[in-house]
């Protein structure tokens, strides 16, 4: 992930996380806990994503308007060691 070269690259630099910078990822990947340190991250519910899309489509094939629609999503802030 982006994050995790951040922090690679960040470290080789001197930069210590998160004392003089933090940094936060996005997705949750697994990477995010197999590096030292473990990276701050936002995780999104692909299932309720999924499910959200599945709806979207079904409107669509009833013919009808899904334009203007908002659609929120709820997402989790995982605390790790980089933040």
């Amino acid at each position: 992930t982006i994050a995790v070269g951040c922090v690679k690259e960040l470290i080789s630099q001197g930069i210590r996380i998160p004392d003089d910078i933090a940094v936060t990822g996005f997705d949750d990947s697994y990477m995010a806990e197999t590096i030292i340190p473990e990276i701050t991250t936002v995780a999104q519910s692909y299932h309720e994503i999924s499910a959200e899309a599945i709806r979207c489509l079904d409107l669509i094939i009833q013919g009808k308007s899904n334009i203007g629609r908002k659609i929120i999503i709820p997402h989790t802030l995982i605390e790790r060691e980089t933040t």
